[in-house]
């Protein structure tokens, strides 16, 4: 298959697995084939999804492929389940401590999938308005729990084999107005249906230009307009875009979810019509721009493989408005916390 096939078809099977509408040629495919659509799906955190679009289909795919694909999915399923208890434990024991916690991204949205342990999600975000310190002396003290506060705007513990990131802030850069801006209006909208359409397409910006985006973070966008269309202060949520600096990548996003999920543009928010550009996000997205997706070891050559990402996405960049100011604002802050140079992000 070539590239633009693969995508067709991986898209094809979200959409079957989400009960969207399918119009797409499910050729006799290749073991090989098979075996490349499986680790796209792995890689971009649909492993479980795209195995329910083959079920409802019908699709037959070769059975030393099609087992390993089960078992990812089962793997999938198996980390839902403990992060549920791992949320519902801590949610218990600090409201017993009068500490007021909620969910961010993982699970909250994972209720708006129509399979939600079939989301994935890699840790735990959880925020406690205002409470983040005392909730981590508790945690190291009834737990035994080693916080790491080298994070740009959370900080991280292991909880019973989940990692949870504690957040203090919304944003992970607060050095800028129109970052402590945006800020204001999510603690003016949280907990709402326009605080999290407007925390998603923010995170989700910010993860493309940091790191990557996989297709999960497409769905998650199109899980929020489908759920909360009507709920949504979308006239807000676009006042608060603009001077942010993101209008491109939103318009980008809309354009995305429209054309490979079949959603619904939100009206109020920009659609782009550029075709080249829309297809470059897309194969960065599915299939990761900068050739080294991943550096596993926390070494010197972490801090370099970071440069080089660093430097492959300034295109990335403008696209959500980022400025030279927050490169500076960026260096700063990895100096003052030298951890962050190489360990894992």
């Amino acid at each position: 298959m070539t590239r633009k096939e693969e995508i067709d078809t991986l898209f094809a099977l979200v959409r079957s697995s989400w009960g969207l509408p399918v119009n797409h040629d499910f050729k006799e495919l290749s073991e090989d084939e098979w075996q490349s659509l499986l680790r796209l799906s792995c890689g971009n955190n649909i492993r479980a999804i795209t195995a329910d679009g083959i079920k409802k289909i019908g699709l037959q795919p070769p059975r030393n492929v099609w087992l390993p694909w089960l078992a990812e999915a089962s793997k999938v399923e198996l980390q839902y389940r403990q992060s549920r208890a791992a949320l519902a434990e801590l949610t218990d024991f600090f409201c017993q401590n009068g500490i007021r916690t909620i969910e961010l991204k993982g699970g909250s949205l994972a209720t708006l999938y129509p399979v939600p342990e079939h989301r994935e999600a890699t840790d735990l975000d959880i925020y406690q308005f205002g409470d983040h310190r005392r909730a981590d002396a508790l945690v190291q003290q009834h737990y035994a729990a080693t916080v790491h506060d080298d994070g740009y705007h959370h900080t991280k513990y292991n909880f019973k084999g989940i990692t949870v990131e504690n957040h203090y802030s919304f944003l992970n850069n607060l050095n800028s107005q129109r970052s402590r801006d945006y800020e204001a209006l999510l603690h003016q909208q949280v907990p709402s249906a326009t605080f999290t359409a407007m925390f998603v397409i923010r995170h989700t910006a910010s993860h493309f230009a940091s790191s990557s985006l996989v297709a999960r973070h497409l769905l998650d966008w199109a899980a929020v307009v489908q759920s909360y269309r009507t709920e949504v202060d979308w006239q807000l949520t676009s006042r608060a875009i603009a001077p942010s600096g993101m209008t491109p990548f939103v318009a980008t996003v809309q354009a995305l979810t429209a054309q490979r999920l079949g959603i619904e543009p939100v009206a109020q928010l920009p659609i782009s019509t550029n075709e080249d550009l829309n297809q470059r996000v897309l194969n960065d997205i599915v299939y990761g721009e900068f050739a080294e997706r991943h550096h596993e070891r926390e070494d010197i050559g972490r801090a370099l493989w970071k440069l080089r990402r660093y430097h492959a996405a300034r295109w990335k960049r403008q696209l959500v408005g980022h400025r030279p100011q927050d490169t500076l604002t960026d260096v700063a802050f990895h100096l003052r916390h030298p951890r962050t140079i190489i360990h894992k992000s």
